[in-house]
């Protein structure tokens, strides 16, 4: 008997089905609650006396479910609505509830203040790029046992500065500019001598071959620096860029190859041999003056090839602007 009646009070015998048309409320808005008694047993509805409690208010709070009642929720001014409806009848005592979420108002965008753009003081902007190569390739004839004498050089230095605009006014200078460079140089020498044959010991055993010898040195290095970029217009028809490329320190790596008929001939004296230490090089400084056009004084854009007088070929190009 306990047993029953605590099951009759405690819900496992009824419970409350509350249903509204919607899930999320509006500060302070109404709803129509529909709250209804259902038996466990049989899953049918019934009549009851319910009660109807909640957030903020709900009327009328009591009512005779036959099977069903209407309640009306007012919902907070903040946070969630909730209603709880209690059916009291001789199958049982039992709950239902029902809770709603918060519809908040969406925030008025926040106004993004206007960039204000820095005022403009003339300086450059843009690249300046420069390919200085050199290249040299000599062939000599037979003398004595040599045959044929071949040499090769190519050097290239590159070298690509961004200017940033800003000026360098130091000892009163105004045409020069701040950079940002970066500069690569990679030399290839090449030397291959070729010998008619002859003899020479192998292994103890006297022999007639002929031979060649090949040398390679190559050095690779790479730099990054801030540097000043010259950048003036002369009489509003010619215009002038400088600048010194940042220096490098390379890596130099010595190819040695002996080839004959004695392979161990060969392996003794070939080889590959790196340095160990990077060798310094000075950047290269680049100019170069062009004409300019009258009526986009603050454009400036072109590139130009220069013969220089050790044999070697710069090609300077450039890309910049300014604001007036």
């Amino acid at each position: 008997m306990k047993s029953s009646i605590s099951r009759w009070s405690n819900g496992e015998c009824v419970e409350v089905e509350c249903t509204a048309p919607k899930t999320a409320l509006s500060p302070n808005e109404t709803i129509q609650v529909t709250a209804a008694s259902v038996s466990h047993l049989d899953q049918g509805k019934f009549s009851a006396k319910l009660k109807g409690n909640g957030t903020e208010n709900v009327t009328p709070e009591d009512q005779e479910g036959k099977p069903s009642a209407v309640y009306t929720l007012t919902a907070p001014a903040k946070g969630q609505a909730r209603i709880i409806v209690k059916s009291v009848s001789r199958r049982g005592i039992g709950l239902g509830m029902l809770e709603f979420d918060e519809v908040r108002k969406p925030k008025p965008p926040v106004k993004t203040p206007p960039v204000k753009t820095p005022p403009c003081d003339g300086g450059w902007t843009g690249t300046v790029k420069a390919v200085r190569v050199k290249r040299r390739d000599e062939h000599k004839g037979q003398d004595g046992r040599l045959v044929r004498q071949i040499d090769t050089l190519k050097e290239t230095y590159d070298a690509k500065v961004t200017v940033l605009g800003t000026r360098e006014m130091s000892g009163g200078i105004v045409n020069n500019f701040h950079g940002n460079a970066e500069g690569s140089f990679f030399s290839t020498k090449y030397s291959e001598s070729n010998y008619a044959p002859g003899k020479m010991f192998c292994n103890k055993v006297m022999m007639t071959t002929p031979q060649t010898h090949k040398l390679e040195i190559q050095e690779k290095g790479e730099a990054n620096k801030r540097v000043l970029v010259a950048i003036a217009i002369n009489g509003g028809r010619r215009g002038y860029i400088g600048f010194t490329a940042p220096e490098t320190a390379s890596e130099r790596i010595i190819t040695r190859t002996y080839e004959s008929g004695c392979e161990s001939y060969n392996a003794a004296n070939s080889g590959v041999d790196r340095s160990s230490s990077l060798i310094e090089r000075n950047g290269e400084f680049f100019e170069v003056d062009f004409e300019i056009d009258p009526s986009s004084p603050n454009v400036l854009k072109g590139s130009k090839t220069i013969q220089n007088s050790d044999g070697s070929e710069t090609m300077i190009t450039w890309d910049l602007s300014r604001c007036r």
